[in-house]
């Protein structure tokens, strides 16, 4: 197996933006390539991790679109979906894709806009990546998922809210 590393990164501003979710991938993608040094015809497949553009932005079949706008329709490019797990899931795919010797140079690029849906529709789209009979159809969203699990790790480690202060800050 071939090693494997990340020659650039870039990443949009955090929260409610008036770029379109195209536009937002995109601008990632070209600071990541800007990041890397690379030009787009370097790139020979384009991983996306995107968990649900069809619902929230109402356009599926993202990925050759994302590639298209960045002038590179000629290479695969592939969406992949594992809820909050969809960017990193994208990442290992590049990444078992180079190191598989498949490719040598991959565009990985993570997009999700939510912000054009109302608070409650964002929390049912949301809610459809859990386990409906054993979660959703009971109530339990990822919000109150997620709080519940942020109140067991203060708990177990002993830490105050203000650790959770930080994060929202920093973000």
């Amino acid at each position: 197996m071939r090693e494997v590393a990340i020659v650039g990164a870039a990443e949009t501003r955090f929260g409610k933006s008036e770029l379109s979710y195209r536009e937002l991938a995109v601008e990632a993608a070209r600071g990541a390539l800007e990041d890397a040094g690379a030009e787009p015809g370097q790139v020979e497949a384009l991983f996306l991790g995107s968990y649900s553009p069809g619902t929230f932005v109402h356009q599926e079949h993202v990925a050759p679109l994302i590639a298209s706008e960045l002038g590179l329709s000629h290479i695969p490019s592939t969406r992949v979906e594992n809820a909050c797990a969809s960017g990193a899931t994208a990442f290992v795919s590049g990444m078992m894709a180079i190191a598989a010797g498949l490719y040598d140079v991959v565009l990985v690029v993570g997009a999700e806009k939510m912000t054009s849906t109302p608070v409650a529709e964002t929390t049912r789209i949301l809610a459809e990546a859990a386990d409906w009979e054993n979660e959703s159809k009971v109530g339990l969203t990822f919000p109150g998922a997620f709080a519940l699990m942020a109140r067991a790790y203060l708990h177990k480690y002993g830490y105050g809210r203000e650790i959770l202060d930080a994060v929202a800050i920093k973000n």
